[in-house]
């Protein structure tokens, strides 16, 4: 599971970096939003990293929903679309991660 949390990660960094590409700010409000639901899970994965040895399954369960009303958001326009396909994939992995949480490895 901790591979599938790195993964999460990796996903949100990557929509975080598309939205900026396609310049998310010059939409107002809704790119804004845009740009907050992909910091979400990246910040929420790093802190399940960093932070605590593991990501609760709270996080995870947050993470999913913004992912998902990422993804809701994304699907217009052709060049959201990298941002929306990478919102889905990481939407699954948090799924995963809510179902089965990441566990502190045994010392």
């Amino acid at each position: 599971m901790r591979y599938v949390k790195f993964a999460m990660i990796a996903f949100a960094a990557i929509a975080t970096i598309l939205s900026l590409m396609y310049k998310a700010f010059s939409y107002g409000g809704q790119g804004i939003l845009v740009l907050v639901l992909c910091v979400i899970p990246l910040a929420l994965g790093l802190f399940g990293t960093v932070v605590k040895p593991t990501l609760p399954r709270w996080a995870a369960i947050v993470s999913a929903f913004s992912f998902l009303i990422l993804a809701m958001k994304t699907t217009e326009g052709d060049n959201w679309q990298n941002v929306m396909l990478a919102a889905a994939v990481g939407l699954i992995l948090a799924i995963v991660l809510a179902i089965r949480p990441d566990r502190a490895p045994a010392r």
